[in-house]
């Protein structure tokens, strides 16, 4: 196994942006905006250190949302309010739907909730991980939105009647 120092993989990285921005600009003729550009990695140190390096007009970041869908590779969760702000959005109207899908069908629907709630709420995750809180809360509405509804047995074992 083969690690590179850290000064080997900011340069290779900023051979790759170099070619990536002469590829865009020179031969396909597009605007490239570098002022809009965001770094984002595991740490945040890391992510400054890297803009500082491969594109000096990038802006650090520890998450980025853009286009509806939150980005982010940092290994632990902050507490901050706009750390993954979209997908905690799509959290809590997956639990609204889930109610009212409820309502809807009293006797449960899980292909509605598999078709429509589900990849609402799972919208953009492989950019992110989803917190396990939020993964549990997403099988319990599964589960209540199921035919089977066994008294006193917990979500995941409903989900496999």
């Amino acid at each position: 196994m083969v690690e590179d120092s850290v000064e080997e993989v900011l340069s290779e990285a900023k051979g790759i942006v170099d070619f990536a921005i002469n590829e865009f600009t020179t031969k396909e003729g597009h605007p490239f905006a570098d002022d809009k550009t965001f770094v984002i990695a595991s740490t945040f140190q890391l992510a400054k250190t890297a803009a500082r390096v491969v594109l000096p007009t990038a802006t650090a970041a520890e998450s980025v949302r853009r286009l509806g869908v939150d980005y982010s590779l940092a290994k632990t969760q902050t507490r901050k309010k706009q750390y993954l702000a979209v997908h905690r959005g799509r959290v809590k109207a997956s639990k609204v739907r889930s109610r009212r899908l409820k309502k809807i069908a009293p006797n449960g629907a899980p292909r509605l909730f598999v078709s429509g709630i589900m990849p609402m709420a799972m919208y953009g995750c492989e950019h992110h991980t989803m917190s396990k809180t939020n993964l549990t809360k997403l099988r319990n509405q599964a589960a209540a939105a199921g035919y089977v509804r066994p008294m006193g047995v917990s979500s995941l074992a409903k989900m496999l009647c």
